[in-house]
């Protein structure tokens, strides 16, 4: 199984870089702006550069990343700074967009391209962390 998602404490620029891979689209997400769905919607319209038409909902959003004219590149790696923004205030919203990016990746794999989220953040790593831990090491 591959992965598609990556949570980092700090950007490492050189896994993000353009010139690691030209064929690589790197779409960057500026988490200090997305605090709600509308904020995301807001942001990722802005950055894919979207038609007015965008229809601003999960439904839409999903529609957007399976679509081949709108995202014609073979990989794409969104990299997402200060998510723990939208976490914090609307819980709802950020599992929705990971339910959504988890079925897009899903679509690009069968369609033998490559879709990653990459998570810049130092609290939600942290978390992560934590979260792994108790895994690997549960208490009795």
């Amino acid at each position: 199984m591959d992965s598609w998602l990556y949570i980092a404490p700090e950007a490492q620029d050189d896994l993000f870089s353009p010139d690691r891979n030209p064929a690589t689209a790197v779409v960057r997400l500026n988490g200090d702006s997305i605090a709600t769905a509308d904020g995301l919607y807001d942001e990722i319209a802005a950055q894919l550069n979207l038609p007015e038409y965008f229809g601003r909902n999960w439904d839409a959003l999903f529609d957007v990343l399976c679509d081949e004219q709108l995202m014609p590149a073979p990989e794409y790696h969104f990299v997402w700074t200060n998510a723990s923004n939208l976490l914090l205030h609307g819980p709802s919203d950020f599992t929705a967009w990971l339910h959504v990016f988890a079925s897009a990746h899903t679509w690009w794999r069968d369609n033998s391209k490559t879709l990653r989220l990459y998570i810049v953040d130092a609290y939600l790593a942290r978390l992560a962390s934590v979260f792994a831990d108790a895994a690997i090491h549960p208490t009795d």
